[in-house]
């Protein structure tokens, strides 16, 4: 995975894309070595990593202090590889500078390798335990709320995209730590979270391979600029259209199916709080939050498509070219998009003949000890109904909420977007790299104060 992305990455050679690989480089070697060290423990612990062997020995023996720095050590060092808060700063760096059919690689595939290996020790380690379970939640929560308010400030497509991916990463985390504390009853989290990282995969695909059609044609990925390319071009307009309403969670199309599941298995973590030992009031804080950051993956999300379809550039000139501009896409690419778009709503439209049976041919993975068909027929419930469908509504009227109130009126001047984000805020430039020549001076300190001392003898 590494090798790829510093391959890719810097394609171009330029200065931006050099500081992107740079970044990811080192996140990568931090977070190898941080989940070196956990995997040691663990295999130390367990005698082999084997996934049978480590469920194995946790079904007999219960969790320690020393198992518990093993877990977060892992959780950590696969974090890093999905974008996971605090270690999700190469992110936002690499995805908008790797060329697009590498940045959709990265978001559909490479980042869920991190996530999977989460989801290995989550499920084989730490199933039913509370401590995990809030732990992650924690930075999940993080991750997930963060990640949407990167996407909405920023004025790049791809840049979106990527903080997008990290924002939905979130969720699908914050879902697989529902599953942690709900233990052997967590088949509603579980599925959702599972589902999410198949629909992540599968719409970012269609967004990140539009964006290359857009950098194609225009070499550019300001949203300025790129301002109503996408006008009458409606192949590319229907795709993207169906993966907006997929990622926001919208009733017929796939992402509201994940949605909707892992919502409930916060209801359910709440209806049980007393019994899994957690604070009611603190889950109905997430279960808000959960609702709130999907209105804004649907401001940033309208944001996106508005600029591209709807709009017209403030150039007129540009804007005509934009218009004329016909062979924007070969036949065959076109098929290839819009058929990548249709399974988007075949999934989150034909629930109980595709979409139910996929999630239970793997929900075996996640710990779960009944099918999603089962449960969901034990209380005689229909994914789409009309209590899901209000709850979806809630996220919408935020998202137009902040779409009207906070894009257009704060997140706009002139008619132009804006960026009010302050570089003050990186984490990497104002944190981890001066924290880290700190330590590499101090070390450099140490080592020839030691040389010093041997020459002297």
């Amino acid at each position: 995975i590494d090798i790829f992305v510093m391959d890719y990455v810097p394609d171009d050679e330029k200065e931006q894309a050099i500081n992107g690989a740079i970044s990811y480089l080192g996140v990568a070697v931090i977070s190898g070595m941080i989940l070196l060290m956990g995997l040691f423990m663990l295999n130390n612990r367990v005698g082999d990593l084997s996934f049978e062997s480590i469920k194995a020995f946790y079904l007999v023996n219960s969790i320690s202090s020393i198992d518990m720095v093993t877990g977060l050590l892992i959780m950590f060092g696969f974090g890093a590889k999905a974008g996971m808060f605090p270690l999700h700063t190469w992110l936002p760096k690499a995805y908008p500078v790797a060329p697009s059919n590498a940045s959709a690689l990265l978001s559909g595939i490479i980042k869920k390798t991190g996530v999977f290996g989460i989801v290995v020790i989550a499920s084989n380690m730490f199933l039913g335990n509370k401590d995990f379970g809030l732990i992650l939640l924690t930075f999940s929560s993080i991750t997930m709320v963060l990640g949407a308010i990167l996407a909405l400030f920023s004025t790049n497509l791809k840049r979106t995209l990527a903080c997008s991916s990290m924002s939905q990463i979130g969720f699908a985390l914050v879902g697989l730590s529902m599953a942690v504390l709900l233990g052997e009853h967590n088949t509603l989290a579980a599925s959702g979270s599972l589902m999410h990282l198949v629909n992540h995969s599968l719409i970012k695909l269609v967004l990140f391979s539009i964006a290359g059609v857009v950098v194609m044609n225009l070499e550019e990925l300001d949203l300025n600029k790129i301002r109503g390319f996408g006008r009458n071009k409606y192949a590319i307009m229907i795709a993207f259209g169906i993966a907006c309403l997929g990622i926001m969670g919208i009733p017929f199309f796939n992402g509201f199916v994940s949605k909707t599941l892992m919502h409930h298995g916060i209801v359910e973590v709440i209806e049980d709080a007393a019994h899994l030992g957690v604070n009611a009031t603190i889950m109905t804080i997430i279960e808000w939050t959960f609702l709130a950051t999907g209105g804004i993956t649907i401001a940033y999300m309208t944001k996106l498509f508005v600029c591209l379809f709807i709009e017209k550039n403030k150039d007129e000139e540009l804007q005509k070219k934009y218009d004329e501009k016909k062979n924007y896409l070969t036949l065959t690419s076109k098929i290839v998009i819009v058929g990548s778009s249709v399974i988007l709503f075949i999934l989150g439209s034909f629930i109980d003949l595709v979409t139910i049976p996929m999630i239970d041919s793997a929900n075996g993975f996640f710990g779960v000890h009944e099918s999603l068909k089962d449960v969901l027929h034990h209380h005689h419930e229909k994914i789409i109904n009309l209590n899901n469908v209000l709850d979806a509504g809630i996220s919408v009227l935020i998202g137009a909420f902040v779409y009207f109130v906070i894009n257009r009126l704060l997140l706009m001047k002139d008619g132009n977007y804006i960026n009010r984000l302050s570089p003050k805020l990186d984490l990497e430039d104002k944190v981890y790299r001066p924290l880290l020549n700190g330590i590499y001076l101090v070390l450099l300190y140490r080592s020839e104060e030691h040389t010093s001392e041997l020459q002297s003898l």
